[in-house]
């Protein structure tokens, strides 16, 4: 009779404990697998030998193996790929994964995929993507990497979809990384301050009703995301809308620092530099 790896079944035990020790894959398991050749693949991948590693796992899709086998291995060849730089690959790695296991739990996989799309133009793509895994997966807490790479596009082109879409997937927030990278850290990378501080009120008040324990978390999770390279970045968007005389910019930009770090040394420096160049802009026209 065969066993793991079409060995004896005490060794077959020492080789998936070896794996375990290695680094807890969930090694594929059937006859038609090679085991000592899958083994090889992931030891180089725990090695950061991805060359080793992608040909290996190349080498087994060509196996007859069942989905559940594909798509796992299918899943360290895309990332393999992506570490060797070879983005076009490893996405189409990922879509030949979607074909075998449509309803694939491998999210962080899936956004690179969607950010490929998008780097690429291909929208459709990335949005069928989107709506794909929020309709199978919209109450899973482990999506939180695609939701990033979703409300950063959303931020860049309509920052209301944002918190939209905080409101339709705060009750999956469990840490306060999610809540930083998904849904603060976008705004205020692109400079809207007034959906932050929206989304922010609206996580505050959900979770005062339903998870007090995590008001506090929400709270750190904004203040970090007002980081010191975020103010500095804005204020400098300030200084250079000034300086060409665009002050209803100027004015935008300021409005942010005031509304969202009124104390802080830019922000003060800010309204000190516009007193400034509206009084001398006055004298001008006189």
């Amino acid at each position: 009779m065969r066993y793991l790896f079409g060995l004896d079944r005490s060794r077959g035990r020492g080789l998936l404990w070896l794996v375990l020790l290695l680094g807890g894959a969930i090694l594929p398991a059937a006859a038609a697998l090679d085991g000592k050749a899958w083994l090889l693949a992931y030891q180089a991948y725990l090695r950061q030998d991805f060359s080793t590693a992608q040909q290996g796992f190349a080498a087994l899709l060509q196996d007859e193996l069942t989905a559940t086998e594909k798509a796992e291995i299918l899943s360290y060849h895309a990332k393999s790929l992506q570490q060797l730089d070879r983005p076009a690959e490893a996405a189409a790695a990922l879509e030949a994964l979607l074909q075998v296991m449509p309803d694939t739990p491998h999210f962080d996989e899936l956004a690179f995929l969607y950010r490929y799309y998008l780097e690429n133009g291909e929208v459709q793509k990335a949005e069928m993507l989107w709506d794909t895994v929020i309709q199978r997966w919209g109450k899973t807490s482990g999506i939180w990497k695609l939701v990033a790479a979703h409300t950063d596009y959303l931020a860049q082109h309509n920052p209301m979809l944002v918190v939209q879409c905080a409101e339709q997937l705060v009750p999956l927030a469990i840490a306060k990384e999610d809540l930083l990278t998904a849904f603060y850290q976008p705004l205020f990378r692109y400079g809207h301050f007034g959906q932050a501080r929206e989304v922010h009120a609206l996580l505050q008040q959900y979770f005062a009703a339903h998870r007090p324990a995590v008001v506090e978390l929400d709270k750190r999770a904004y203040e970090d995301a007002i980081s010191e390279n975020i103010v500095a970045a804005y204020f400098a968007r300030f200084s250079a809308a000034l300086q060409a005389d665009d002050l209803e910019a100027a004015r935008s930009w300021l409005a942010n620092l005031n509304g969202t770090v009124p104390e802080h040394p830019h922000a003060v420096e800010a309204r000190k530099l516009y007193r400034e160049k509206m009084q001398a802009s006055q004298q001008g026209d006189q």
